[in-house]
């Protein structure tokens, strides 16, 4: 990537804070540098379009956005859509929460971070527990590991990095409804099935069959 962001607010939220704080600490450790859009929400929006779009075209692609939630993300995703920047080619957005009815519903399906909800309510009602017998709560903040991240096409960059790869992947996609193998795919591409093989186990690691 060219450039990475960070979208969320920074000033109200101590969650946001903290995972700008963590990404930040990363991309450092690279030697890379982060630009901070802190939005600033009015009734309907959790961002404020115009001035966001405007940070939007400020910025290098591709651009690397890292949201600090689902529905920030998603209003991330309108926006792009609204400038015509091609995502995740131009623009790869991340949010969190892996809230499925928000990921899986946009025009651009979201991928983001899963959050280790069982153990934050198992800590959360132990805390509540001792602090029901009298216990002291004390002040050191226990922070719990997400599980993962569940990918979907906002972040598959992948495919901008080889024309014939991001082709071939938006073939299967659009065809996976219908009988669609290798040999129909090498046809598309116009390349013999040795050369898709090829490329499949180059760029993915697996066949194309796996990957269908």
């Amino acid at each position: 990537f060219a450039t990475y962001g960070f979208v969320g607010d920074t000033e109200r939220n101590r969650w946001g804070r903290g995972r700008r704080t963590g990404f930040e600490r990363e991309l450092r450790r690279h030697a890379l540098d982060v630009s901070v859009f802190t939005p600033t929400p009015s009734a309907l929006r959790l961002i404020d379009r115009e001035r966001f779009c405007g940070w939007l075209k400020s910025k290098r692609t591709p651009l690397a956005i890292f949201a600090a939630n689902d529905r920030i993300a998603v209003q991330c995703v309108s926006c792009c859509r609204s400038l015509g920047i091609d995502i995740p080619k131009d623009v790869a957005i991340l949010g969190v929460d892996n809230n499925e009815m928000i990921c899986e519903n946009v025009s651009v399906p979201l991928s983001s971070i899963s959050l280790d909800f069982e153990s934050i309510s198992y800590h959360g009602a132990r805390l509540l527990a001792n602090v029901l017998d009298g216990l002291c709560p004390g002040t050191t903040t226990q922070l719990i590991a997400p599980t993962g991240v569940k990918v979907r096409r906002s972040t598959d960059i992948l495919t901008a990095e080889d024309s014939n790869m991001a082709k071939a992947l938006e073939l299967i996609r659009t065809n996976f409804k219908h009988p669609y193998g290798a040999t129909q795919l090498s046809e598309s591409l116009g390349f013999s099935r040795a050369k898709v093989d090829r490329l499949f186990a180059n760029a993915l690691g697996r066949s194309i069959g796996e990957e269908i």
